[in-house]
Protein backbone atom coordinates (compact mmCIF):
# COMPACT_ATOMS: atom_id res chain seq x y z
CA UNK A 1 0.00 0.00 0.00
CA UNK A 2 1.02 3.74 -0.77
CA UNK A 3 1.68 6.26 1.98
CA UNK A 4 -0.28 9.09 1.73
CA UNK A 5 0.58 12.76 1.48
CA UNK A 6 -2.05 15.30 2.60
CA UNK A 7 -1.80 18.41 0.53
CA UNK A 8 -2.87 21.92 1.96
CA UNK A 9 -2.98 24.93 -0.08
CA UNK A 10 -5.31 28.17 0.03
CA UNK A 11 -7.39 29.97 -2.36
CA UNK A 12 -8.91 33.27 -2.71
CA UNK A 13 -11.06 35.16 -5.68
CA UNK A 14 -10.64 38.92 -5.43
CA UNK A 15 -13.18 41.15 -7.34
CA UNK A 16 -11.78 43.53 -9.36
CA UNK A 17 -13.77 46.93 -9.79
CA UNK A 18 -14.22 47.80 -13.63
CA UNK A 19 -13.18 43.90 -14.54
CA UNK A 20 -15.23 41.24 -16.35
CA UNK A 21 -13.21 38.33 -14.08
CA UNK A 22 -12.17 37.70 -10.35
CA UNK A 23 -8.89 37.43 -9.94
CA UNK A 24 -8.52 33.83 -8.35
CA UNK A 25 -5.46 33.30 -6.01
CA UNK A 26 -4.11 29.84 -4.64
CA UNK A 27 -1.34 29.19 -2.54
CA UNK A 28 -0.06 26.30 -1.69
CA UNK A 29 1.04 25.95 2.19
CA UNK A 30 2.28 22.73 2.70
CA UNK A 31 2.93 18.82 2.43
CA UNK A 32 1.96 16.90 5.65
CA UNK A 33 2.02 13.03 6.55
CA UNK A 34 -1.74 13.30 8.56
CA UNK A 35 -4.93 15.15 7.61
CA UNK A 36 -4.56 16.49 11.27
CA UNK A 37 -1.16 18.02 10.73
CA UNK A 38 -2.55 20.00 7.71
CA UNK A 39 -6.06 20.94 9.85
CA UNK A 40 -3.18 22.07 12.46
CA UNK A 41 -1.89 24.47 9.72
CA UNK A 42 -5.24 25.60 9.10
CA UNK A 43 -5.71 26.40 13.12
CA UNK A 44 -2.18 28.04 12.86
CA UNK A 45 -2.63 30.20 10.00
CA UNK A 46 -6.40 31.19 9.68
CA UNK A 47 -6.08 34.10 10.83
CA UNK A 48 -3.45 35.86 9.29
CA UNK A 49 -2.62 38.27 7.41
CA UNK A 50 -4.60 36.95 3.65
CA UNK A 51 -6.17 34.38 4.97
CA UNK A 52 -8.83 35.68 7.38
CA UNK A 53 -11.09 37.27 5.15
CA UNK A 54 -11.34 34.45 3.06
CA UNK A 55 -12.29 31.54 6.00
CA UNK A 56 -13.74 28.97 3.37
CA UNK A 57 -10.64 29.18 1.32
CA UNK A 58 -9.07 26.31 2.49
CA UNK A 59 -8.86 23.43 0.69
CA UNK A 60 -6.86 19.69 2.00
CA UNK A 61 -6.39 16.78 -0.59
CA UNK A 62 -5.19 13.50 0.20
CA UNK A 63 -2.37 12.04 -2.38
CA UNK A 64 -0.56 8.78 -2.64
CA UNK A 65 3.17 8.68 -3.00
CA UNK A 66 5.12 6.70 -5.26
CA UNK A 67 1.51 5.79 -7.85
CA UNK A 68 0.76 6.88 -11.13
CA UNK A 69 -2.58 8.90 -11.04
CA UNK A 70 -4.90 8.16 -13.51
CA UNK A 71 -6.00 11.63 -13.79
CA UNK A 72 -3.14 14.81 -13.60
CA UNK A 73 -4.61 16.82 -10.96
CA UNK A 74 -4.57 20.33 -11.55
CA UNK A 75 -3.77 22.97 -8.76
Amino acid sequence: MAETVWILRHRRVSKLPNVRRDRESIIMIGFFASEQAARDAIARHRDGEGFIDYPDGWDIRELPMDVLLDEPVAY
